[in-house]
């Protein structure tokens, strides 16, 4: 069995704080899951830098279960699209292509 929906926040001062604190989260999230007979799919798994900062790389990769988790641009969580800069640009922008998608559905009824 796998689990969903997991979100976690980690700052810090500088990114070696916040890979440090995100890969702790992730290990002890790991451990109890392991208890509870569950398992992190490390392909849905996804982790988003929210910053102004416009050039940033981590000197160590994040991972789980062994398996190194890229860095993404946006995530979505209980239906929000969450971009790295907090802007929702992504979000109203799928959220308008869907109204646009319905509204020509009505037209050619």
């Amino acid at each position: 069995a796998f689990a969903d929906d997991l979100i976690c926040l980690a700052e810090g001062s500088d990114l070696e704080i916040i890979r440090h604190r995100t890969q702790k989260t992730i290990n002890t999230i790991e451990k109890w899951c392991l208890t509870k007979g569950l398992n992190i799919s490390a392909l849905k798994t996804q982790i988003v830098m929210f910053t102004w900062n416009r050039k940033w790389s981590l000197d160590r990769p994040i991972t789980v279960s062994n398996n190194i988790i890229e860095l993404s641009d946006s995530a979505k969580f209980l239906g929000v699209t969450l971009d790295n800069k907090l802007s929702f640009k992504k979000h109203v922008d799928n959220i308008a292509r869907k109204a646009m998608a319905s509204l020509m559905q009505c037209r050619r009824a």
